[in-house]
């Protein structure tokens, strides 16, 4: 990832997996380069979960980063206070699961929606396929709770297709399929302005090229 920030320049950012062991100078490296946040992926094992994170995101809070998570909306739950604690924004990947997981009638819905709009955290509106068996470009169920977040909080949404999609073999996912359904996930051409072009622009720190 480093080797192709450096090539693309201030055309790219990344988001790096570090564990609190990481040197102040190579963090200092990896803003340079165009990190711009860490990931925590707490829904499979390894070395850095969600006990890590209060201790990783007070490290990166000193480069104005923020933390990714993939986690249950179960774990949602459970971390919800602390949440609210971190000195840095959070952005949770693929609507925090929730579409797979009952969709606004989870409790974690309440919880990611008050981390929005008091602008703790941000949610990514991608991976509509995970979670479920992929038979098509339907994704009905993804569509509808995108389009409640995005009501609920536009501007702090943003988009994404999670591709190469690692976790599936065949078919792959139809990401232009998902593009398409952006337009009834969000009518207004203000709010898909601001998912696709502003909060990313302010999110991962681009300046106007």
């Amino acid at each position: 990832m480093m080797e192709a920030l450096g090539l693309a320049g201030a055309y790219a950012r990344g988001v790096a997996v570090i564990d609190g062991s990481v040197p102040r100078r190579a963090l200092i490296e990896m803003h340079a380069r165009g990190v711009r946040g860490i990931r925590i992926n707490a829904r499979l094992p390894g070395r850095v979960g969600l006990a890590n994170l209060q201790e990783l995101a007070w490290i990166v809070a000193e480069f104005g980063w923020h933390v990714q998570l993939a986690l249950s909306p179960d774990q949602l739950v459970e971390i919800a206070p602390l949440c609210r604690r971190l000195p840095c924004q959070l952005v949770f990947d693929h609507m925090a699961y929730l579409h797979a997981h009952g969709g606004a009638g989870h409790s974690g819905f309440g919880v990611l929606i008050d981390l929005m709009q008091t602008e703790k955290a941000w949610v990514k509106l991608s991976g509509p396929y995970i979670g479920r068996p992929f038979a098509g470009p339907a994704y009905e169920d993804a569509v509808t709770l995108g389009a409640m977040l995005a009501r609920a909080a536009p501007d702090r949404l943003l988009w994404g297709t999670d591709w190469p999609h690692p976790t599936v073999q065949s078919p792959k996912p139809d990401d232009a399929a998902w593009l398409d359904r952006l337009a009834e996930i969000v009518p207004n051409d203000t709010d898909r302005l601001r998912i696709l072009v502003e909060n990313p622009a302010k999110m991962y720190d681009f300046q106007k090229l």
